[in-house]
């Protein structure tokens, strides 16, 4: 009788001891993911990366970014503003100066973006303004679903149960 209560216990131990591993090793791999998954702030194209299609007049960049109206500017002399349009989450959209005295470059993104932070982000007419010389003076974080976190409570909770 001894033997098969120390068996039982031994087996028991076991299991509990695979159990702790696999949630930690979860929560260990939680860890990992979440440091990767932190978004890097980015940023209003470059004046480089503004290409003017010469059929429709309309200014556009890599990423998504373009404008809606035809623009009399040849050529683009600097950034001016960023402008996000929304509450916690919402559109940023990229002011920059022509090099001629025609009306501002105007370039829209549709992705949705976070509220953004920062020393140039200020107030002005219900919509937050950021100005600066380049256009890293204006950081914002692209929104990103958190579907990691779902993922990992979905695995703890699949762990089978003995």
């Amino acid at each position: 009788m001894m033997n098969s209560e120390i068996s039982d216990g031994s087996a028991k131990l076991i299991h509990m001891s695979r159990l702790i591993f696999k949630i930690c090793m979860l929560l260990a791999f939680s860890v990992a993911f979440a440091d990767k998954n932190e978004q890097d702030p980015a940023y209003c194209p470059p004046i480089n990366q503004l290409v003017k299609d010469s059929t429709t007049g309309k200014w556009q960049a890599p990423g998504g970014w373009y404008s809606i109206e035809y623009s009399f500017a040849k050529s683009v002399a600097g950034f001016q503003l960023a402008s996000f349009d929304g509450q916690s989450l919402g559109t940023i959209s990229c002011v920059y100066l022509p090099s001629t005295n025609v009306p501002n470059i105007v370039i829209f993104n549709t992705q949705l973006v976070n509220l953004p932070k920062g020393e140039n982000w200020f107030k002005q007419n219900q919509k937050l303004i950021c100005t600066g010389d380049d256009v890293t003076a204006c950081p914002f974080i692209p929104y990103a679903s958190d579907e990691s976190e779902k993922d990992i409570n979905k695995l703890i909770l699949e762990i089978p149960k003995r």
